[in-house]
């Protein structure tokens, strides 16, 4: 099995499912955005909200998909310990640091949403906002932790132009 493990195209499974994982995060996010809009329909709202929660959950497992092929890389290995502890990466410690952050950011928000009934609603809507810096994070680790951003920088841009727009419109909705 082992062996099987390390013929893989480890760098472009890596490459695939971080970019994955950050797409389907951009993706969970405006259907969240949408979703806290007054002004949508019930309707639709129900159709967002599924979107929502079906996009940010698979976003969490590419993420953890993405860091489990980083240990068994045979180019670039990173250490279980690197992986869990923030900012103690081998290579580009920072930046790397904020994948991890990341991580345990969504697991942090994924889980109080999913055990919501438990938790004062003052208090859910401040961990879910943390949503939003997770999301700048995110973008940061993509665009310099991987070889290939140059291609990649436009997706980047976009997606960061449309969240600031969106944030902006949700926020000054009422």
């Amino acid at each position: 099995m082992a062996q099987v493990l390390l013929q893989l195209p480890t760098w472009l499974i890596i490459r695939v499912l971080g970019v994955s994982s950050y797409m389907l995060l951009f993706f969970g996010m405006c259907a969240g955005v949408f979703y806290s809009m007054p002004k949508i329909p019930k309707t639709f709202k129900i159709q967002l909200y599924r979107f929502h929660h079906l996009f940010v959950w698979s976003s969490f497992i590419a993420a953890i998909l993405h860091a489990l092929f980083l240990i068994i890389d045979t180019f670039s290995p990173f250490s279980i310990s690197e992986i869990l502890i923030p900012f103690t990466a081998k290579t580009w410690s920072y930046g790397n640091g904020l994948g991890t952050v990341v991580l345990y950011g969504l697991l942090i928000v994924l889980l109080s949403s999913d055990f919501r009934q438990f938790i004062n609603r003052k208090l859910w809507k401040l961990i879910h906002f943390i949503s939003y810096p997770m999301f700048i994070f995110a973008m940061i680790h993509g665009m310099g932790g991987g070889t290939d951003t140059e291609l990649l920088i436009v997706m980047y841009f976009l997606t960061g132009i449309i969240m600031v727009s969106l944030f902006i419109m949700r926020f000054s909705a009422k």
